[in-house]
């Protein structure tokens, strides 16, 4: 796409003329004029009140952290009551099927058992040892969405090649996915993480965004990040699948959220539908508040840890793909939102066309025609609107934050992509492009 720019109207607030690309949103280069920054919804809510103020506290202590510990890639240390809770939510899954393991053994010992008896037992006993590997995260990866395991050659090269430049483990393995992100994903505390890319951003970015997308994921995957490990993260990941379980449960038509700053839980309770076990369902449901009380205060106790993590992930990703790199590739992770606007505007039209039958790998490669080149123009609007974000998003750190950090450290790149290498990755991932397209007409339609 060409960059076309022409006046449109004034600004509402200085009276300056705007100048604005066809298909993006028009902003004031003068006083500032809906450059949209982040910011976090109001709320009438005092508990809303005092978690935005913590979540600033937290974010000022995790950032002197940062800063105190730039070379320090050690685990940060926790609180004395997450690892207490941390204790206990292991030991139940513990004592679980250590339980589980009497009931049975019981059957091989007890004399003058009837068959009734023998089957609810043995019944009983296989139910808490399957509940107790059930909930616990060690073997039982939690479901994933649908996704592609990569077999680029040329993206495994230069995952190893950032791996080693940070010198950490390579990733378990990598996959490509229909999102708009860059991160790791623990399917287990087994296997090494998993690293995953979104098509849609990797077709938006150039050789050297690549490197940093690569960059921060891998940061991502031996940060210090608390949550990230076996005994904090495992537990974390532990009280998640109670709440699944507790969340089958009905309480009416409730919404039961857990408060943990940014980083929510969830559960949608269902509507009543059998007024006799309306009552157990009550009953267990608020039996699942003990889960959620237990996740809020892990979240709570290691928020400013985990975004220490982050800062530092930051620094060692900018170390491998340079300062400048990782900067643009913030902005481009902004444009979520417009690629999802294509993809929904071109499936509805392809859908009306040719009634839900039109030729769908072409969702991407209209996204792409849409996006590149960005104009000039809505970057600068991007980059105004990071450097004005005060607010956190999920539980990254405010974006201004991050941006000042990285530039009073600036780095040049250790691992350089060049243009060859990047056209032979793209090459290799192009016979994803027809089940991406397809899935996301099916997700779009």
């Amino acid at each position: 796409m060409t960059e076309q720019t022409r006046p449109v109207e004034v600004c509402p607030q200085c009276g300056a003329t705007l100048v604005t690309t066809p298909g993006f949103s028009a902003w004031c280069e003068r006083c500032g004029w809906n450059i949209q920054p982040l910011q976090r919804l109001r709320s009438d809510d005092p508990f809303d009140t005092l978690d935005a103020e913590m979540e600033q506290q937290y974010a000022q202590d995790a950032l002197k952290l940062a800063e105190n510990r730039l070379n320090q890639p050690a685990a940060f240390s926790v609180p004395v009551w997450a690892s207490v809770i941390a204790l206990l939510t292991h030991a139940l899954t513990a004592a679980l099927f250590v339980g589980g393991l009497r009931v049975l053994g019981g059957l091989f010992f007890t004399t003058g058992i009837n068959v009734f008896g023998f089957v609810i037992s043995l019944v009983f006993g296989l139910g808490l040892i399957v509940l107790a590997v059930g909930v616990q995260p060690i073997f039982t990866p939690r479901k994933q969405g649908e996704r592609h395991t990569s077999t680029s050659a040329g993206l495994q090269s230069l995952v190893v090649d950032v791996a080693t430049a940070m010198n950490v483990p390579a990733p378990h393995e990598i996959v490509i996915d229909e999102s708009f992100d860059a991160q790791v994903v623990r399917t287990n505390f087994i296997t090494r993480p998993t690293v995953r890319l979104g098509y849609l951003l990797l077709q938006l970015l150039t050789p050297q965004e690549t490197v940093a997308a690569v960059a921060i994921a891998v940061a991502c995957s031996s940060s210090a990040d608390p949550r990230t490990g076996i005994w904090i993260g495992g537990a974390i990941q532990t009280l998640l699948r109670w709440l699944d379980i507790f969340g089958a449960a009905d309480i009416g038509s409730q919404r039961v959220a857990v408060r943990a700053g940014i980083s929510t839980v969830i559960v949608t309770k269902r509507e009543n539908i059998d007024p006799i076990g309306s009552g157990i369902d009550k009953l267990i449901g608020r039996i699942g508040i003990l889960p959620m009380a237990a996740l809020r205060a892990l979240y709570r106790d290691t928020w400013s840890a985990t975004q220490a993590s982050r800062y530092q992930g930051d620094l060692a990703a900018a170390r491998v793909c340079g300062t400048a790199a990782l900067t643009h590739l913030f902005a481009v992770m902004r444009l979520k939102n417009a690629a999802t606007a294509i993809l929904q505007r071109q499936t509805l039209r392809q859908h009306a066309a040719a009634k839900g039958n039109a030729p769908r790998e072409t969702l991407i490669t209209h996204m792409r025609e849409a996006l590149q080149p960005l104009p000039e123009k809505e970057m600068q609007r991007i980059d105004r609107a990071m450097r004005l974000e005060a607010a956190m998003s999920s539980d990254d750190p405010p974006m201004s934050w991050r941006l000042n950090l990285l530039e009073a450290h600036p780095a040049l790149p250790s691992v350089v992509l060049d243009a060859t290498a990047h056209a032979r990755i793209l090459a290799e991932l192009k016979p994803l492009e027809v089940a991406i397209s397809r899935q996301l007409f099916e997700q779009y339609r």
